[in-house]
């Protein structure tokens, strides 16, 4: 089940209280509306039957039979009248007031609800002044079921501008809220790119100062470790140069006197020639990262990528001809040394781990330049594609093959450094696909 955003769990709390709020004033204005006004109208029927009965004795006493003195009042259609006199019932023609509907009346109430062709009506009974029956009266109440009607419109109304008004606020306090997140979100991307300068600026709201000053020492705590690791690793590297120079000199020198040596004591020396020489690549890159990391010697030039692209080929051996670029030169700003590196391990991979390229390829969209290396290898399993850019990892059988294991971290890191980015991607036809994306790219005229 897809769980609600925060804007929307915040927007549907305030709708749903802004809906029960009306619920309840709507109801509560109802029921206090409608009894007190159902109430007035009983007791204003039972005062008009009185004065009926009044009107009815004077009408007889004139000399007018029941019949005539009913027929006197002029009140329209709306009221009905009846008389019970001497046991015997008295009423206009075509009435609806029976004397079986009389006795919806209950005993001992002068006055109750009844009901007219569908429509709401009272139902009084008043005692004839001269003491000798009553007078039924029979009202429809359409003046009132207009004004409850009309109530319960204004009701219904009120409750869609409440609900209206509450996803309004409901929109405007979700986005109140979300806007120091927001914040937080777009400090975490910029950190996550790379740049461990971002910080938050500080809040004055008591609530979020907390959260802002243990986000703030997060980045502070992972900058120091992130440079503390980059001064050991290049101190270490430096460190190592020296006697790993020493090394390569006296298997050098041993190298030299291999004729002297059995068969066993050779092998033993080429596979200490082939470590070494692993240890001293490792060695390199371990620097060329350091280099990368601390800023050291970054040199921003605009840089054509297609002319990059065949020179990288043509160091590694391959043949320039599969390099396919655009007619216009695609330029792009960055370290040429740096960038020129950053291509070719892109190819020495493809070359250690993929079968050799198969298409280097560039091109320019949207402002963008785009350099992609594809090979013909197995690909990268889906569990690693994660760790491919980081420091000495190796995914599924590529732990024995030849390299540091820093090839593809110096490419991410050198794109870092450009401000662009690289990805891999599945190739169409099976292998792998590595591009290299360079911000603010210039397609010029040669």
């Amino acid at each position: 089940m897809r769980h609600l955003g925060l804007r929307s769990a915040i927007t549907t709390s305030y709708v749903v209280g802004a809906l029960t709020l009306a619920l309840v004033l709507a109801l509560g204005t109802w029921t206090a509306t409608s009894q007190i006004m159902l109430r007035q109208r009983l007791g204003l029927s039972e005062r008009l039957a009185l004065t009926s009965a009044y009107q009815f004795d004077l009408a007889v006493a004139d000399g007018m039979t029941p019949v005539e003195a009913l027929d006197s009042f002029d009140s329209g259609s709306d009221t009905q009248r009846a008389v019970d006199q001497d046991g015997q019932w008295v009423a206009l023609p075509g009435t609806n007031l029976t004397r079986e509907a009389a006795r919806a009346l209950p005993e001992g109430e002068p006055v109750t609800w009844s009901e007219v062709g569908g429509v709401r009506a009272t139902l009084a009974r008043v005692a004839l002044p001269n003491g000798n029956g009553s007078l039924y009266e029979l009202t429809r109440t359409t003046e009132l079921n207009g004004a409850l009607g009309t109530l319960s419109r204004v009701l219904w109304a009120s409750g869609i501008v409440t609900a209206l008004g509450g996803i309004i606020l409901g929109q405007r306090v979700a986005g109140r809220v979300l806007s120091p997140l927001r914040g937080i979100g777009a400090a975490a991307e910029e950190i996550g790119r790379g740049d461990l300068s971002r910080r938050l600026k500080s809040h004055s709201d008591p609530d979020l100062a907390p959260i802002v000053y243990a986000f703030n020492a997060m980045v502070d705590g992972l900058d120091q470790r992130i440079q503390r690791d980059a001064r050991f690793a290049a101190d270490v590297s430096h460190e190592l140069r020296t006697p790993l120079t020493t090394l390569v000199a006296s298997v050098d020198l041993m190298n030299r006197r291999r004729d002297l040596m059995d068969d066993r004591a050779k092998a033993t020396l080429d596979l200490m020639q082939g470590e070494l020489e692993r240890f001293r690549g490792a060695l390199e890159d371990l620097i060329d990262l350091g280099r990368l990391e601390d800023g050291a010697a970054w040199v921003p030039e605009p840089v054509d990528l297609t002319d990059l692209a065949i020179r990288a080929a043509v160091e590694v051996g391959l043949d320039p001809h599969l390099v396919a670029s655009p007619p216009a030169p695609v330029v792009v700003g960055g370290d040429r040394g740096a960038l020129l590196r950053a291509v070719r391990n892109l190819l020495e991979n493809a070359q250690t781990h993929g079968g050799g390229p198969t298409a280097i390829t560039v091109s320019a969209a949207a402002g963008r330049g785009h350099l992609a290396v594809v090979d013909a290898g197995p690909g990268v399993p889906e569990r690693d594609r994660g760790l491919i850019f980081e420091r000495f990892k190796r995914g599924g059988a590529r732990g024995d093959l030849p390299g540091s294991g820093l090839g593809l971290s110096i490419v991410a890191e050198t794109m870092r450094r450009a401000g662009g980015e690289v990805r891999h991607a599945d190739a169409p036809g099976g292998g792998s696909v590595f591009t290299l994306t360079f911000p603010r790219a210039a397609a010029t005229d040669g």
